[in-house]
């Protein structure tokens, strides 16, 4: 096989359920020239079967098999491995468009960007909800707009998910294993090491709400990993950007306000 375009990383943990929507959405992407890594986080239900089969039926699909260590270790032994020009992640409970990787490669060819970003469907219980969330209009931004949607309106994300990366902005980043929340440690790294940025004003990711993972579960461990990151966040974007710092502080306030009862009874019983 040729040298993939896109090399998509899919860190699989105890997603029977999901893993073959997810995988055959990728596979039925219209740009075919594409390489798909299934990194198997040590699952325990019938997950590493499922990438297996896969791999039988499809050249273009890798897959790595490895102790537990968490999305973040996952994500970056996949990028280790990757043979692609461009870096994109698929979390392996969500699934997407089929065009969402050809339309976001050809616009960022044609932007000379760095990034490339689309939007996004929350998706509950298989019924596609009207929650889409779209930037407003087709557009090459720079990290300073980037980071005022971030502020401002979220609606371009934090997430590492709906958007694709030249690979060599990875040569100084990665993700922070045993972090939850790790897209807000590591999105605005990338971001910084761009130029340009393409916006895709189409909703071509499907995020799978599930009640049960990470970004549902409320835990000390969670809301510290989380005010950590968001603080570390704005405090490099107002050094970079120091007009957008009223807006970090209002976002970090924000953050407070919407978590105010979880947050209470953590302080209540005391932080462990």
């Amino acid at each position: 096989m040729s040298t993939p375009i896109i090399s998509i990383i899919v860190p699989v943990y105890n997603v029977e359920k999901y893993l073959h929507q997810c995988v055959q959405s990728i596979l039925d992407q219209t740009i075919q020239n594409i390489e798909i890594i299934l990194v198997n986080d040590g699952s325990t239900d019938m997950s590493s079967t499922i990438c297996n089969e896969f791999k039988e039926k499809d050249h273009r699909i890798v897959v790595i098999n490895k102790a537990n260590g968490g999305l973040s270790d996952a994500r970056n032994i996949g990028i280790k491995a990757a043979k692609g020009k461009y870096i994109a992640f698929v979390d392996s409970d969500d699934f997407i468009h089929k065009e969402m990787l050809k339309k976001m490669y050809q616009r960022i060819i044609i932007d000379g960007s760095d990034m490339a970003v689309c939007g996004y469907i929350q998706y509950y219980n298989n019924v596609k909800k009207n929650e889409q969330y779209i930037y407003g209009k087709d557009e090459v931004i720079c990290p300073a707009q980037f980071f005022d949607s971030i502020l401002s309106d979220e609606k371009i994300g934090n997430y590492a998910w709906n958007k694709i990366y030249k690979k060599e902005l990875f040569a100084e980043v990665t993700f922070p294993k045993g972090k939850a929340f790790e897209d807000i440690n590591t999105t605005y790294k990338l971001v910084l090491l761009s130029d340009k940025i393409s916006i895709i004003n189409e909703a071509l990711y499907y995020y799978r709400q599930r009640w049960n993972s990470i970004s549902n579960s409320v835990n000390v461990d969670n809301l510290r990993n989380q005010i950590d990151a968001i603080v570390e966040r704005n405090k490099t974007i107002s050094s970079k950007f120091p007009y957008l710092m009223k807006k970090c502080k209002i976002n970090e306030l924000k953050f407070y306000v919407i978590n105010y009862n979880q947050i209470s009874k953590k302080y209540k019983y005391g932080f462990k």
